[in-house]
């Protein structure tokens, strides 16, 4: 199991789509990360002919988006390679059936299911099929959180988040509740700079055993994600402040 209570909360670096579909820059972000001392590192695995990408961002189709950040499998094969050369675990959200089995194969250390994708019963149902793979649930997009009885087994973790970018409010009332019904929990941040560095510290305080936060080489770079991502600086900070 990639998290355990009772110990220091793992520090997960969301590089998501911040690498800017250059492996390169992707690689460069991993080995920040590390030097800021994140624990694992993550990514999205979107394809966009695989999910509703309709929709645009800032005047771009976000099909268009999704798709000139895409990644071939053999450039997957690349970046787990760097991961295992310069030593960190890496896992990804998916969108599909078809990811869950490329990630599985590719040797992911953990499955997430983001939040706009809590109601893709086929994709989490493919998740079920490799049972060693441990499975995160995040929970901006749950109203009610009963609902996660329906959708999360007791084993899985479940993040605490709240789906705006960026977040103003965290809500860590849900994060109790999350515990209340019995499961462990973590907290995904979408809060930037030193406001989300305290939500991050509180979140621990409360019990987290994950604290996800995106994560960026440079807040000035271009994309949908790098302004309110943590840069090495912030990373660090919170590392140092959690562990």
């Amino acid at each position: 199991m990639i998290w355990q209570r009772g110990q220091a909360p793992k520090l997960v670096a969301e590089i998501g789509l911040n690498h800017n579909g250059s492996v390169q820059l992707a690689k460069n972000t991993i080995d920040a990360a590390i030097g800021a001392g994140a624990d694992f590192v993550k990514f999205q695995h979107c394809p966009p002919e695989q999910f509703d990408s309709s929709g645009t961002h800032n005047g771009e189709s976000l099909f268009d988006l999704f798709k000139r950040t895409e990644f071939t499998f053999n450039q997957w094969i690349e970046i787990k390679e760097h991961c295992e050369l310069v030593g960190i675990p890496f896992f990804v959200t998916t969108v599909s059936v078809e990811g869950v089995n490329d990630m599985h194969q590719l040797g992911v250390c953990a499955f997430k299911v983001s939040s706009d994708m809590i109601n893709n019963a086929e994709m989490i149902q493919a998740m079920r099929k490799y049972p060693l793979m441990p499975v995160i649930v995040s929970t901006g997009h749950v109203r009610n959180l009963s609902d996660l009885l329906k959708i999360a087994w007791p084993e899985d973790l479940i993040l605490h988040c709240i789906s705006e970018y960026p977040t103003k409010h965290t809500k860590f009332w849900r994060m109790r509740a999350i515990q209340n019904m019995g499961y462990t929990c973590g907290y995904s941040n979408h809060i930037p700079g030193k406001d989300g560095i305290e939500a991050c510290i509180r979140a621990t305080e409360l019990g987290a055993v994950i604290i996800e936060t995106h994560f960026t080489t440079s807040k000035e770079l271009s994309g949908p994600d790098h302004f309110f991502s943590f840069d090495p600086t912030d990373l660090k900070n919170l590392a140092e402040a959690i562990k």
